[in-house]
């Protein structure tokens, strides 16, 4: 799961990390049940670049070889991170209540079901890895994202 605001490089590090096997699930939501599972919510991936900085190009997730998820799974990382040229990758392991915290910037229902998102971001946040760091060029970052997972999982 990759919570962050427009322009921070999510939909880059989706298509990398496609690329590279992962199953798709969503490059916009990721929505969430009572359980703290992600479901799929599979859409057209917004690509920035091929035009301009801010035009953006749909492109399916198929075009990149994505295979769609289709069952709701436990989220095993939480990146919280930005794209930042240069920038060096070095996640920080957040504790539940720490990544919880900033996890709520991104929650949309908050202000209506607080306590349902605080439940569900609970059970999340208590089985999942919560990382934070800014990030390089997504090229770069996908095989060090994918070796420090590896590395937490083990």
């Amino acid at each position: 799961m990759l919570p962050a605001r427009s322009f921070q490089g999510k939909t880059t590090l989706v298509t990398e990390l496609v690329k590279k096997g992962a199953v798709y699930y969503s490059d916009e939501y990721a929505v969430l049940d009572e359980n703290g599972l992600v479901h799929p919510f599979p859409k057209t991936l917004s690509i920035r670049g091929i035009i301009d900085k801010y035009k953006q190009v749909e492109s399916t997730p198929e075009s990149f070889g994505a295979i769609i998820g289709t069952q709701p799974l436990e989220v095993g990382l939480v990146l919280l991170s930005e794209f930042k040229r240069g920038a060096k990758w070095n996640p920080e392991i957040l504790s539940a209540g720490n990544g919880i915290l900033e996890i709520l910037a991104h929650t949309i229902p908050v202000n209506y079901k607080p306590k349902f998102c605080l439940h569900v971001l609970n059970k999340l946040t208590n089985r999942a890895i919560i990382a934070k760091s800014k990030r390089g060029e997504a090229k770069k970052t996908v095989n060090l994202l994918l070796e420090f997972y590896e590395s937490e999982v083990r």
